[in-house]
């Protein structure tokens, strides 16, 4: 039985580990409570274990152990990018109708009620 651990001790779910020996390679991945079971003969392995936004860790190990195999992944580096839009509903944020200049809307001292063609296509509105 082999469990993988973050740095605080926290289990690790969905973390694949492969051994290698020789030419066998044999593979699992961690369920919901951190562990996998790798059903392996005697001898030296090199195991490797991985998971997202974690550092992959390589071991070497002798099999047959004395007690289960723990593994403590460290955070990896972080290499997505994520992008994030929001959709401003029919809030515009300027415009030139109201005032035929170029500031603010909320510099402008009136009231200014602006309806967009998204607004009055969501309302169901019809012109003309």
């Amino acid at each position: 039985m082999i469990r993988v651990t973050d740095p605080t001790g926290a289990v690790v779910d969905r973390a694949e580990i492969e051994a290698r020996c020789g030419l066998t390679v044999v593979s699992a991945i961690t369920g919901g409570d951190g562990s996998a079971a790798i059903h392996l003969r005697g001898g030296n392995y090199t195991l490797t274990s991985s998971a997202p936004g974690f550092a992959e860790k390589t071991l070497q190990i002798h099999l047959p152990l004395d007690a289960p195999l723990s593994i403590k992944m460290d955070l990896g580096s972080a290499t997505d990018i994520v992008n994030v839009s929001g959709d401003s509903g029919f809030v515009p944020y300027a415009s030139n109708a109201g005032s035929k200049t170029n500031a603010l809307l909320i510099e402008v001292p009136q009231s200014i009620s602006i309806v967009s063609e998204r607004e009055r296509e969501a309302r169901e509105v019809i012109i003309g």
